[in-house]
């Protein structure tokens, strides 16, 4: 991979002084909201990835960041939910 996922995190245009906009973001609106923020601008990105001029894989990139978020998200926000077939396994899985 040539350009690491952490690149994605802080650009500068996404901040007001030291304040990125998705911190303003869940301060405003809280993490439940952001996370399904999160998981629709991932799916934008998945859905543009083939035609887009950010090309495929940075496109793939952006959705993996804001997936990766909504998961960071919810873990802090909401303990941890079994899934069916699954046992007792819930989100540490991930």
């Amino acid at each position: 991979m040539s350009t690491p996922l952490r690149c994605l995190d802080a650009p500068a245009h996404y901040k007001q002084g030291e304040v990125e906009c998705i911190a303003a973001m869940e301060s405003a609106f809280g993490k439940e909201k952001v996370g399904a923020y999160c998981t629709i601008t991932a799916m934008k990105y998945l859905w543009r990835s083939y035609d887009h001029e950010d090309g495929y894989e940075t496109n793939l990139r952006k959705s993996a960041w804001y997936i990766h978020k909504a998961l960071q998200l919810a873990r802090t926000s909401q303990p941890p939910t079994p899934r069916v077939n699954e046992g007792s396994v819930g989100w540490e899985k991930y």
